[in-house]
């Protein structure tokens, strides 16, 4: 990537420990500064039958699917609010509006997430911190025009820079 005039860095967070993910996002203060975005793309894509799951499974998935969200966005939030601005953005997915029995705890993590992003919005905007989702309605293939990895980063890039959308892209 430097090559092409880009430097990449990596800080690696457990999405399901809070405090995995306050250790990473000090790590990325610490050496790199502030950022001025969050995307949240964590999440437990298995395909298990919503009465094939357990308490403890449900509650694994809904750390990693949705509470790590939220200990992400509030770690980062001094930060923001500080400045006054920034960009929170949940990566969504069309089985939270299109739950299906066959992806259960994936299901209802989507679910959760756009409910999260719908809160955090609302709860954020006084603020000048924007909270959204892209939510993704197909499966993210390189190959399909619509749902290339290319395309999906257009429609954060619309979301960050287009201050009078709504707080969810379906996508």
């Amino acid at each position: 990537m430097q090559a092409e005039g880009y430097e990449a860095y990596d800080f690696v967070a457990d999405a399901g420990d809070e405090a995995s993910l306050q250790a990473a996002f000090t790590s990325i203060q610490t050496q790199l500064g502030n950022p001025e975005v969050l995307v949240y793309n964590a999440a437990t894509p298995k395909m298990e039958p919503i009465l094939n799951e357990t308490m403890d499974t449900l509650a694994i998935d809904f750390k990693i699917n949705v509470a790590g969200a939220l200990a992400a966005t509030k770690a980062l939030l001094p930060a923001l609010q500080a400045k006054g601005q920034g960009t929170i953005l949940f990566t969504g997915g069309g089985f939270a509006m299109y739950p299906s029995p066959d992806f259960g705890s994936l299901s209802l993590g989507k679910a959760g997430i756009r409910s999260l992003a719908k809160m955090l919005a609302e709860a954020l905007k006084p603020s000048g911190i924007r909270v959204g989702t892209v939510t993704i309605c197909g499966t993210v293939n390189p190959e399909n025009p619509k749902y290339s990895p290319n395309q999906i980063a257009e429609q954060y890039w619309a979301f960050h820079t287009n201050s009078t959308s709504d707080s969810e892209i379906i996508y």
